[in-house]
């Protein structure tokens, strides 16, 4: 399960990558980057991609995580299919909440406590997350526990049974995810069949560095 993520680039190469169109107003996707973050761990702010304000195609900087409005409720970062399409709170975000957030790879925390495992696609590039969120951008309120967490199928085999993979979609599937006329249903078969096997990834360890809140830099993705 990712515990930290990697988002380095800009707005119009994310906005590219999923196939939004950034010709008709290419000044949309210019300006407003982000530093580089090598290290976002929940409760950060990445950029994500969807599709939540009258089918118009936006970008927004979301909370990694979301916390259901309970007393004493915990911070979700990751859910299964079958969890998020039956529980409350989480329901309504898979028929109406589905989005995108574009990564160039993200951490995972063995629970023996060694070296963190840095994972991205074998051939680079951007990941194309399938998320569920409750933002909303037609409500001006930021709400308390608002935020997005991943959808998630399949293990890559780091021995830990919680090691689950993201879905990671192509940018087609990406764009039919976050439509918002595909069906609940129609949304479940893309996220069983369509993401990305666990053949596409590259996992190699990196510095415990990027266990230490505040630290940013290239040397948290470099292996070890």
């Amino acid at each position: 399960m990712p515990a930290r993520l990697t988002q380095t680039l800009s707005r119009m190469a994310y906005a590219s990558a999923v196939g939004f169109d950034t010709k008709s107003d290419p000044r949309r996707y210019q300006g407003g980057n982000l530093v580089p973050h090598y290290n976002m761990a929940p409760g950060s702010w990445p950029w994500m991609l969807h599709r939540l304000h009258l089918g118009r195609e936006e970008m927004d900087t979301v909370r990694f995580g979301f916390e259901p409005p309970e007393d004493g409720a915990r911070m979700f970062k990751a859910v299964g299919i079958d969890f998020a399409m039956r529980e409350r709170y989480f329901r309504h975000m898979w028929r109406e909440g589905r989005a995108i957030v574009p990564i160039e790879g993200y951490h995972e925390l063995p629970p023996d406590g060694s070296n963190p495992w840095y994972v991205r696609l074998q051939e680079g590039g951007i990941m194309l997350c399938a998320v569920i969120s409750s933002f909303r951008p037609y409500k001006p309120e930021r709400l308390p526990g608002m935020g997005w967490c991943f959808v998630t199928a399949g293990q890559l085999g780091f021995g830990n049974p919680r090691d689950l993979v993201p879905v990671i979609l192509s940018p087609q599937d990406a764009r039919a995810w976050m439509d918002p006329a595909t069906s609940a249903e129609d949304a479940e078969q893309l996220a069983r069949t369509k993401a990305l096997s666990a053949n596409a990834f590259h996992a190699f360890r990196v510095s415990k560095r990027v266990l230490s809140d505040g630290v940013n830099d290239e040397g948290l993705i470099a292996p070890v």
